[in-house]
């Protein structure tokens, strides 16, 4: 494996690289100690928007609120 930031970026540099080439496999031995793993943890960079409705305070049940709309998202994921 060679990838220029991958600490930071999970390999972002590699992207180009892979369009190009498509392995069947990859070992990565750092950090390891060489010992064989399968998987990793990964992550997910998720970018969404909220969208909550104002209302009068004399018909609150027409409000929509953006903070609790996006707490329930978070939380289902």
């Amino acid at each position: 494996s060679a990838s220029v930031g991958e600490e930071v970026l999970e390999g972002a540099s590699l992207a180009p690289v892979l369009d190009e080439v498509k392995p069947d496999l990859v070992i990565i031995g750092e950090p390891t100690s060489c010992n064989l793993g399968v998987g990793q943890r990964g992550r997910v960079r998720l970018i969404f928007k909220a969208l909550g409705r104002a209302a009068h305070s004399s018909m609150p049940d027409q409000r929509l609120n953006a903070i609790l709309i996006a707490a329930e998202l978070v939380q289902r994921i």
